[in-house]
């Protein structure tokens, strides 16, 4: 009996691991040549970003009432530590304020006060490798937010039109089940409303369930900006029927699917040396370290080494360019009676070709 009872907490270990696995992970080691006339190479590398989120923030140009229904919903889950909200309706957060949060979920009931502005600051948070789940009104013509955020980089669902009062839309296709997001989801009815939005999808996105009428209902998109980070949208509107007549169907799982997609953007990481991806990476061997949360919240590292080796021969033209460490073999050149000297000001030549 013991046995089976050690078998059993082995088996759901491994279950909860595999179910909420979050954390950051490096790649392995990378080996390259020098670009071209260049003393190093352009270097792009990948986080496996597998998400986690502890404290998330609720964003949304509507009234309180509304924001506290989504945040008790959420914090009724067990899934997060904290769970706050800030009204877009009439203030902008800072970025200062925003990078506090793992991850944060977007929706707009009215236009927000400062779209252009809170899109730029947006964008920046992204870009620190924060995770953000926008749904209905942000991606919705009027109501979106604008900026450096509404552009085909950062957008899910492009802003568009969007249709309410059309039946109530249910799920139906789900084309990827064993994604995290739809972890435990068994049903979602949007409600007598059914709001959803009819914009197109932003480039190197992906659909992961479908509405009974085919329009797409969650869509993700992974490896944005220097972090890899992750976006998700979801075409609904978060208030639920229990505060908001015709919204979605509370018995339903609205809110399971918010709180998967949080967790599965969520914000976990920061590079403390190195190189980002995308950056000029010098001949030789550069260690690039990241500290990210595990599930318990506590602080790991993971390191991975970029090596670029010097291959560039560099040519008797001028300009040219000669990295540190080559020799008189490592050179080549065309022509005749070209001489090779220490510095400009010696009158000995090293060799003759």
């Amino acid at each position: 009996m013991k046995h089976k009872y050690l078998q059993l907490k082995i088996f759901m270990l491994l279950f909860l691991t595999s179910m909420f696995s979050f954390g950051q992970v490096c790649p392995t080691n990378i080996v390259v040549n020098s670009d071209p006339n260049t003393c190093g190479a352009v270097v792009n590398y990948t986080l496996t970003n597998v998400g986690s989120a502890s404290k998330v923030l609720i964003l949304g140009s509507d009234d309180t009432a509304s924001l506290v229904h989504i945040q008790q919903n959420l914090t009724a889950t067990g899934q997060f530590n904290q769970v706050d909200y800030y009204s877009t309706v009439s203030a902008t957060p800072t970025l200062a304020y925003l990078v506090q949060y793992d991850a944060i979920l977007i929706y707009n009931n009215y236009t927000p006060s400062n779209p252009g502005v809170l899109g730029n600051i947006l964008a920046a948070y992204i870009d620190a490798g924060g995770g953000v789940v926008d749904a209905i009104g942000d991606f919705c013509s009027g109501f979106n937010i604008q900026g450096t955020y509404d552009t085909d980089t950062y957008r899910v669902i492009n802003t568009g039109p969007y249709t309410l009062m059309n039946g109530a839309r249910t799920l139906a296709t789900v084309a990827l089940p064993a994604h995290p997001v739809m972890q435990g989801v068994t049903n979602f009815n949007g409600g007598s409303m059914s709001f959803y939005a009819q914009g197109t999808l932003a480039s190197n996105t992906y659909v992961i369930a479908y509405y009974d009428n085919n329009i797409p209902f969650i869509v993700g998109k992974e490896n944005i900006g220097p972090l890899s980070a992750r976006r998700m949208s979801l075409n609904l509107f978060p208030p639920s029927d229990g505060i908001y007549p015709g919204g979605w169907v509370v018995s339903t799982d609205g809110t399971r699917i918010m709180a998967n997609a949080l967790n599965w953007v969520g914000k976990s990481v920061t590079q403390t040396a190195g190189v980002a991806s995308g950056g000029l990476f010098p001949v030789g061997v550069t260690t690039n370290t990241f500290e990210y949360l595990d599930i318990n919240d506590v602080l790991q590292t993971c390191s991975f080494t970029v090596t670029v080796n010097n291959i560039s021969a560099p040519a008797a033209t001028s300009p040219q360019t000669i990295c540190v460490g080559a020799t008189v073999a490592s050179l080549t050149a065309t022509g005749s009676a070209i001489k090779w000297y220490d510095s400009a000001l010696s009158t000995t030549p090293l060799a003759t070709n």
